[in-house]
């Protein structure tokens, strides 16, 4: 019985691990999109207002 309960909790802590590690990796994906973005306004200057015009809007859409 103990054991039961014991082995249902740690398969829901692995499932909240792994929907957890799901998340983390889904922000660093993000992360790196606008740090490459970031990068690509610094070597063509010209085009960074548009650059972070499209980030800002597209952030204001996922809100």
């Amino acid at each position: 019985m103990l054991s039961d309960k014991l082995s249902v909790a740690m398969s829901n802590f692995i499932e909240a691990a792994e929907k957890q590690e799901d998340l983390i990796r889904e922000k660093d994906k993000d992360i790196q999109t606008i740090v490459s973005e970031i990068e690509r306004a610094l070597r063509e200057p010209t085009i960074y207002k548009d650059i972070l015009s499209n980030i800002v809007e597209e952030y204001k859409q996922a809100l």
